[in-house]
């Protein structure tokens, strides 16, 4: 029957669309929430995913410290010009902007945390991201990390 097998291969096609859609994910959504986040082969981190609006509001803070290889990745869906402060955040951090490309984009350095009593400053890339990672302040020096510095996930 002719409607049987226009049901089959709509079935088949979104499979197959299914798995391509799959394939070009840019991260994988791992059981633990994490993701190691590779920059170049110069370092990877071990990064906790920020994939709700929630996790993103909180971020890191009301944390007394990261790991040295921690991190955490803020995933978005469409390029965009996120700020980012340090509202409730305890240490200094770097922030690494990734664009669409994949690379390093910028990197603000040493953003130190907001003082109670002060307006808390918002940061923004300057050009239309994906992706951002946070890890502890000065390990963007320490490790060498620049702009056009290949993002990869493992």
């Amino acid at each position: 029957m002719k409607i049987k097998r226009d049901k089959k291969t709509l079935t088949t096609i979104l499979i197959i669309l299914t798995v391509i859609f799959l394939g070009y994910m840019p991260y994988k959504n791992s059981p633990d929430n994490s993701e190691k986040v590779c920059i170049a082969d110069k370092k990877c981190f071990d990064a906790e995913i920020a994939d709700t609006d929630e996790k993103k509001i909180l971020g890191l803070g009301n944390r007394d410290f990261l790991e040295e290889s921690g991190g955490m990745l803020f995933p978005y869906l469409e390029k965009g010009v996120p700020g980012f402060w340090m509202k409730d955040m305890r240490f200094p951090i770097d922030l690494i902007w990734i664009n669409h490309e994949m690379k390093v984009s910028g990197i603000v350095k040493d953003f130190q945390p907001c003082k109670p009593d002060e307006v808390c400053p918002v940061v923004y890339p300057d050009e239309e991201i994906i992706y951002v990672l946070e890890i502890n302040s000065g390990l963007s020096n320490r490790h060498g990390l620049g702009n056009g510095d290949v993002i990869y996930f493992r």
